[in-house]
């Protein structure tokens, strides 16, 4: 005589979120570059996308702020990480096993506007959708900064 068994669902453990910290420092004003450090950690999958706004709330208008970006490089520890450029405002970081990812740049800063990011030998400033980016998919990850 065939035997029922009841059927448990186990629900999947919840993943944790990634987390970030941006590190924003300026070691050389007149070039009038901002030098970014994100730090990703808690990844899972293949790869990640970044991504910088196009735009800043209260501005109609596309500003294309990933413009501004250089030398975008990825690592995990002493590891060099592929980085593919995907679109003007998006690069895909292939973490090849990675949980932890460090990412830096330079953000070119020399526009005097209320909208984009300055910088020279006098001062500097900027507001995050102009020079900090979000995991795609994921823009509500915690975040701190540091400058």
């Amino acid at each position: 005589m065939p035997t029922s068994h009841p059927i448990i669902a186990m629900p999947k453990p919840a993943r944790a979120k990634p987390g970030m910290h941006y590190t924003v420092s300026i070691p050389k004003p007149t070039t009038h570059n901002f030098e970014v450090q994100v730090d990703l950690t808690r990844l899972n999958g293949l790869m990640v996308d970044l991504r910088i706004p196009a735009w800043t709330p209260g501005s109609y208008k596309i500003r294309e702020f990933a413009r501004n970006v250089s030398l975008f490089k990825a690592s995990a520890g002493s590891r060099a990480l592929r980085v593919e450029r995907m679109d003007k405002d998006c690069w895909r970081i292939y973490l090849n096993g990675a949980k932890a990812v460090r990412v830096t740049y330079q953000c070119y800063a020399f526009e005097l506007s209320v909208r984009t990011p300055h910088l020279d030998d006098s001062h500097g400033f900027f507001l995050p959708t102009n020079i900090l980016p979000y995991i795609e998919g994921a823009i509500d990850t915690p975040s701190t900064l540091t400058i």
